[in-house]
């Protein structure tokens, strides 16, 4: 503790980071912080100090100036213990970057400290970083768009040089070329140099995502690699094209060591949000929006999330915390690319020059933005609701939503299933809940289809979440899908798997061969987890029937097999 310390103007503090550091991932979390009150001078060192976090180095770059991160596990670090919820901290000089949420309590900003943060509750967010590169030239940390660009700078000064921004989706955002640009604070939309990288906090499974930008255009070829998220969580980005593109001159792919897979362009954002291999182009807007996975292309050309044991990805993990590492830089990259007229300077964007036009939330009829990725009340912004009600508006899904239909839903009702045929540990064999454990129930559902191998045959893949009636999302749970071939019973099949922290569970059923196999009859096998009881009359509503799916009055759905 140094005598009038809050004096000293210099980058002197308790905690130093260097904000002219390269671009950051997702890299710090700690708990368990203790400190000798006496010696700092009392509990106000950490609130109101200004040497308790400070940055050194030049405030020049974009990178640690927007986008570094301290996940507070316990509230430890920074005092707010009573949340018991972690703590996300990122610069304020971010802006709305790191403003989580906007209802009260949520967040804080410590502008008394020499680098001022933002720190939130993190809720069911996570962190995630990736690179993204425009053309295939340059270095592996930089766009070589960018040195065609500015090509009186050295690789060092693109750090500071601005490259585009970042906004998340309800925002109306700056599409100025000149806003914020270091040490100016950011407002709603974040300035990015050509450092590669991007780091952010997102669950977009409902709601939310990233808008792109870039000044000198949309990329005509873009490439994202490198990424550091955790499997199973939901990654949306979006980007607006030039207006005269239509969806016939996009083409998204992803590839592993050369391996290459197409992603299918669906018919809205809701489809992207629960598959892996989606886009969407929003002609009314020219806007593309994509998913971001860590991802793998197997040597059938089929994508899935990495296993990260087989490919070597390490997870460091200490005092029960950890961080993942990044998927390496030939085992998944996202290619995106534009057949357009490009510029004559670098041949990397495309010459039509796009809107800067943020996507807006997609919130239901009298519900408002309230969090990056939630939408609740308005009355929720100033604590004024009598109950508080906010939370992932999974519930418009029981009055089938404008975005929520499926290019490859059963042509048949379920209740059309020939439940006489339907496998004999269907799901009217499960318990009744009548135990006094709270229930869980399917609160999300989704089937889409496929091709595979040119056609010869075709692959069914099921997405669920459960959550409990107070709508916390359950990991741990053991989901046993069986399926049945509609034109011989004795086909037929157990699927299982266990839900993610997510509450997300994704089952594939086997391929089938097209000339053999018409279609299937799935049905729940069983639901299972220690402290709850499976309530399939609480599942919502699914294909326009108006009965709980795998309910009693639903017991199956019929899937055919999709056309060529």
């Amino acid at each position: 503790w140094a005598e009038n310390g809050d004096d000293i103007e210099d980058s002197t503090g308790f905690i130093t980071v260097p904000v002219n550091g390269f671009a950051p991932e997702v890299q710090l979390i700690s708990s368990g912080w203790e400190y000798d009150w006496d010696t700092l001078g009392g509990t106000n060192f950490v609130y109101n100090s200004s040497l308790f976090f400070s940055g050194s180095g030049s405030d020049e770059f974009h990178s640690m100036q927007h986008m570094s991160n301290w996940v507070d596990a316990d509230g430890s670090l920074t005092g707010r213990t009573d949340t018991g919820d972690n703590i996300v901290l990122g610069p304020a000089a971010g802006g709305e970057w790191w403003h989580l949420d906007s209802r009260p309590n949520m967040c804080e900003t410590r502008s008394d400290w020499k680098f001022p943060q933002i720190l939130c509750n993190r809720g069911n967010r996570q962190l995630a970083s990736y690179m993204t590169f425009v053309d295939n030239a340059g270095s592996s940390s930089m766009s070589g768009a960018a040195q065609l660009l500015h090509p009186n700078e050295s690789s060092n000064n693109l750090r500071k040089v601005r490259q585009g921004s970042m906004t998340h989706f309800g925002l109306e955002g700056d599409g100025s070329i000149d806003a914020c640009e270091p040490p100016t604070p950011c407002q709603e939309t974040t300035s990015r140099s050509w450092d590669a990288d991007i780091t952010g906090p997102y669950d977009h499974s409902f709601h939310g995502g990233w808008y792109l930008q870039w000044d000198a255009g949309t990329p005509a070829h873009m490439r994202i690699e490198r990424i550091q998220m955790i499997e199973g969580t939901t990654l949306i980005n979006a980007m607006s094209l030039p207006p005269s593109l239509t969806a016939a001159d996009v083409s998204v792919w992803a590839e592993s060591y050369t391996r290459r897979h197409d992603f299918l362009l669906v018919e809205n954002l809701w489809e992207v949000r629960n598959t892996i291999d989606t886009y969407y182009f929003d002609d009314t807007t020219s806007t593309l929006y994509w998913s971001i996975i860590t991802g793998y292309v197997d040597t059938d050309s089929t994508l899935s999330w990495i296993d990260r044991e087989v490919n070597g990805i390490q997870t460091f993990s200490r005092g029960g915390l950890s961080v993942v590492d990044t998927t390496g830089q030939s085992q998944y990259r996202l290619h995106i690319d534009l057949d357009c007229e490009t510029d004559a300077v670098t041949g990397a964007f495309c010459e039509e020059k796009p809107s800067f036009n943020v996507p807006g939330m997609d919130c239901p009829q009298d519900m408002v933005r309230v969090a990056i990725d939630l939408c609740g009340l308005e009355c929720e912004l100033d604590d004024s609701c009598q109950e508080n009600t906010s939370h992932p508006t999974e519930t418009p899904l029981t009055a089938g939503p404008t975005d929520s239909p499926i290019t490859n839903t059963p042509t048949e009702a379920p209740t059309d299933a020939p439940q006489t045929n339907a496998p004999s540990d269907a799901q009217t064999d499960q318990p009744s809940p009548t135990s006094n454990d709270p229930d869980v129930r399917i609160s999300l559902l989704k089937i889409s289809n496929r091709l595979l191998n040119g056609g010869q045959k075709w692959r069914t893949a099921i997405s669920m979440t459960l959550r409990d009636t107070l709508w916390n999302k359950i990991s741990g749970v053991s989901v046993s899908v069986s399926w049945m071939d509609i034109n011989d019973s004795s086909n037929n099949g157990v699927v299982t798997k266990t839900t993610r922290a997510n509450g997300k569970v994704g089952l594939n059923l086997p391929k089938f061969n097209t000339n053999e196999v018409d279609g299937v009859v799935v049905s729940i096998d069983s639901i299972s987890v220690d402290g709850y009881v499976y309530n399939e009359e609480l599942n919502i509503e699914y294909g326009g029937v108006e009965c709980p799916i795998f309910s009693n009055g639903c017991q199956s759905v019929i899937i055919n097999k999709p056309e060529a």
